[in-house]
């Protein structure tokens, strides 16, 4: 009987979670994005100081 109320929970609460996570993930995921465009112009700034330094 606790065991059918459990499911029943989990069941109707899933879903829930499921848009949870999607949305943690895509909020990862944006910030991931950002991470690497901060890389690509410390990259970018480095090289071009490397470059200075080189002349």
């Amino acid at each position: 009987m606790e065991t059918d109320k459990l499911l029943a929970q989990l069941l109707t609460e899933a879903p829930e979670h499921t848009r949870d996570l999607d949305r943690l993930g895509e909020e990862l995921l944006s910030q991931q994005q950002k991470i690497d465009h901060l890389e690509q112009a410390i990259n970018a700034m480095l090289a071009t100081v490397r470059e200075g330094i080189n002349k």
